[in-house]
């Protein structure tokens, strides 16, 4: 499944949460709902995007407006008005955070969002301790509650990822296994090549001949060494080092990649310094 099809599905579960959280609120005073619509919409638009954000908060507006045009209906829309530009700004920065930081930012989002609707509750219906104590347990549970599924969520994703570098790790497992194979049945027939070239390079051969066939027996070396260099690097040794001449693993490079440029029109000038040494491994 496609990233921009799995999105579009979160965002209509999504929206399948805000209308049933909407549906069973929590009713005090007059005109006054709580429920925990927050939740889906912060964790739709920081998981799903932009479009995401936009489509919850158009839903919210379009569902609360069928429940009656009243001061609650107001509320919601200024609430969103005020909270959705910061949340979609962070959003931004939301989706390249580690897990702790995602978990600390959806937090400090739905406390934001929250703080805005109990100030404004409190500039349309007044500020007195009866109007305000129910939506500051509101604030709190909403915090908890988003806490809890953000670190879930954040838990799933961690372990899908890891099952997913388990399976390329496998993969690259079984591939190196059959590597060794592979080479085998390829030097078989390089070495069958080799031995006839060498019974052709006779004494009595014309010069241009025994020049082919010198190539001929340098190319099949190379390849031979192409294929014990993929070897090594498919099993590397930690502490295998060894003095090694950087002159001729550059001159190897450019040998490898000289038919491959050539296709480019990509000239390459070596200055290559005799007797350069390091320990490493090869």
């Amino acid at each position: 499944m496609s990233v921009k099809n799995r999105k579009v599905i979160m965002t209509m579960l999504w929206g399948l949460s805000i209308i049933a959280c909407m549906s069973f609120p929590v009713v005090f005073g007059e005109n006054a709902r709580l429920e925990l619509r927050i939740i889906p919409l912060l964790l739709g638009a920081l998981y799903g995007g932009f479009f995401s954000g936009i489509f919850l908060s158009a839903l919210i507006i379009f569902y609360r407006l069928s429940f009656g045009l009243d001061i609650g209906f107001y509320n919601t829309v200024l609430v969103l008005l005020l909270s959705m530009p910061v949340i979609m700004y962070f959003q931004k920065s939301f989706v390249s955070l580690k897990k702790d930081k995602r978990v600390k930012m959806a937090v400090a989002l739905s406390f934001y969002y929250c703080l805005i609707g109990i100030t404004c509750f409190g500039i349309l219906r007044g500020f007195s301790i009866e109007n305000l104590i129910v939506p500051f347990i509101h604030l709190i549970f909403t915090v908890l509650v988003t806490f809890c599924f953000t670190l879930l969520i954040e838990t799933i994703r961690e372990i899908h990822q890891l099952r997913l570098e388990m399976q390329n790790s496998e993969k690259l497992r079984v591939i190196g296994e059959l590597t060794s194979v592979f080479a085998h049945e390829i030097r078989n027939p390089m070495q069958a090549t080799r031995g006839f070239l060498q019974l052709l390079n006779e004494p009595n051969l014309p010069k241009k001949k025994k020049e082919y066939i010198q190539i001929s027996l340098e190319e099949l070396d190379r390849a031979n060494a192409i294929i014990n260099d993929f070897l090594s690097f498919g099993k590397p040794s930690i502490n295998d080092n060894e003095r090694i001449n950087v002159g001729i693993q550059l001159q190897r490079v450019v040998n490898i990649i000289q038919s491959y440029i050539l296709y480019r029109n990509v000239e390459i000038k070596t200055d290559i310094r005799d007797n350069c040494w390091i320990y490493a491994n090869p």
